[in-house]
C-alpha cells in the first residue's frame, strides 16, 4: 500500500513539475472548442487552430498581442473529425478531416484555404478538396506534416507500429486519391500519436500520450525509430504540437497553448 502511494506521489510531482516548467502563452477555449490541430504562420506571426467538431471555423492568434480572431470556412461543407492543420510551402493551410476512431467513415478528406484571405476578409474560402482512402483499410489519423509537395499522415494506433502514408498535393494532383504507404514508426512510446510537426531543419516531431519524440532518419528508413524529447504522461489530453521557431508549442484539447521548451 505504502509503495503504491509513494509511486503515485512521485508521478504526480513529476507531472506537476513538468507542467509548471512550461511557459503558458494563450487559451482559445471560448472560441475554438475541442482544439485538435494548429500550425504556425510566420508571415502573420500567428498560430492557426481548429476544433475537432462543431462550428466550421479557424482561429488565428496573433502572437504579439495574444488576440484570437475566428474565421468561418465557406465554399465547401467540411466534414467533422478535423484533426490537424498543415501549412504547405506556399503558405496555404490544409484542414485535415481524417479522424476515424471507429473506422467507419467514407468521407475522409483534406481541404485547402489561404490564410492571406483573412487579412482582407472575415472568412476563409476552401480552394481545394482532396478525398482520400487507404490501400489497406480504414485508419484513424490525428497527426500529419508537410514535406516536398506531400502531406504525411501518421496512423494513431494502440500497436507499437504506426504506419505513415502520403497524399500528393501538387497542383496537378487528383482530387480523389488512394494514399501511398511510406514507412512505419516502430516504438512502444509511439502508441496513440495525436499530433506531429516538421521544423525548418526537416526534423519531424510527434506527440503521443507519453510525451514528445523526434523521428530518426524518417526519410530513408523502412522502420523509423524515435528519440525522446520529453517523456511526460500528461494529466490533460494533449492534441496539438507545433514547430514554432526553435521550440515546440503544445496544446490541450481544452485550448491551452504553451511552450514546452527547446527541441
Amino acid at each position: 500500500m505504502y509503495k503504491d502511494l509513494t509511486i503515485s506521489l512521485i508521478l504526480i510531482f513529476f507531472i506537476t513539475s513538468t507542467t509548471q516548467a512550461n511557459t503558458d502563452l494563450f487559451n482559445v477555449s471560448t472560441l475554438i472548442p475541442e482544439v485538435s490541430g494548429a500550425t504556425y504562420d510566420s508571415y502573420q506571426n500567428a498560430i492557426w487552430s481548429v476544433g475537432e467538431s462543431g462550428k466550421r471555423v479557424l482561429g488565428r492568434t496573433n502572437l504579439s498581442t495574444k488576440e484570437t480572431n475566428v474565421f468561418p470556412i465557406i465554399g465547401h461543407e467540411i466534414a467533422t473529425d478535423r484533426e490537424e492543420l498543415v501549412e504547405d510551402s506556399e503558405g496555404n493551410i490544409w484542414i485535415l478531416s481524417v479522424g476515424d476512431n471507429d473506422r467507419v467513415r467514407d468521407d475522409i478528406e483534406i481541404n485547402m484555404v489561404s490564410p492571406l484571405e483573412a487579412i482582407h476578409n472575415n472568412s476563409l474560402t476552401v480552394q481545394r478538396t482532396i478525398k482520400i482512402q487507404y490501400p489497406d483499410g480504414r485508419k484513424n489519423v490525428e497527426a500529419a506534416f508537410y514535406f516536398d509537395d506531400k502531406i504525411f499522415l501518421i496512423e494513431k494506433t494502440i500497436s507499437s507500429i504506426a504506419k505513415i502514408y502520403t497524399i500528393d498535393i501538387s497542383k496537378d494532383s487528383s482530387s480523389i486519391q488512394t494514399v501511398k504507404y511510406f514507412t512505419s514508426i516502430k516504438s512502444l512510446k509511439t502508441r496513440f500519436i495525436t499530433a506531429a510537426c516538421i521544423d525548418k531543419s526537416e526534423d519531424v516531431f510527434i506527440l503521443t500520450y507519453y510525451g514528445t519524440f523526434k523521428l530518426n532518419n524518417w526519410k530513408n528508413s523502412k522502420e523509423v525509430s524515435t528519440k525522446t524529447v520529453n517523456f511526460s504522461p500528461f494529466i490533460s489530453q494533449m492534441e496539438t504540437l507545433v514547430c514554432y521557431r526553435d521550440q515546440l508549442l503544445l496544446a490541450t484539447e481544452e485550448g491551452a497553448f504553451w511552450l514546452e521548451g527547446n527541441k
